[in-house]
């Protein structure tokens, strides 16, 4: 399944203007926390602004190369760029080690928190 930004927007703007975001599926309800409520704004800002890349960085402790979902952002005074790491990508199906939820419609009578 394929998200649009239109989606992702959507739901950063409901996460942004109720302080948070309750995910409710037919059998579990989970609170979604603000450190990923904040890189998902972090991802939509920066494809907004079609700052977005994957980049190789290095590990901090093994040194290892980790590819990595950057918002970089060109510095138009002396032409560097600023990165700065969003999301680590390890190229894993995620289908291999997450089950999804199951699916769902969006009851708008339920209050989200």
């Amino acid at each position: 399944m394929t998200v649009g930004p239109m989606v992702l927007i959507w739901l950063l703007s409901l996460a942004l203007t109720t302080g948070g975001m309750t995910v409710t599926t037919d059998d579990t309800e989970t609170e979604v926390p603000a450190a990923v409520i904040e890189q998902l704004e972090a991802i939509v800002i920066a494809a907004h602004k079609n700052e977005l890349a994957v980049l190789t960085c290095t590990h901090h402790e093994t040194g290892e190369p980790v590819y990595t979902l950057c918002a970089v952002h060109e510095n138009e005074e002396d032409k560097t760029y600023n990165v700065a790491p969003i999301a680590a990508l390890d190229g894993a199906d995620p289908y291999e080690f997450v089950v999804p939820p199951k699916p769902f419609t969006h009851d708008k009578t339920k209050e989200i928190h």
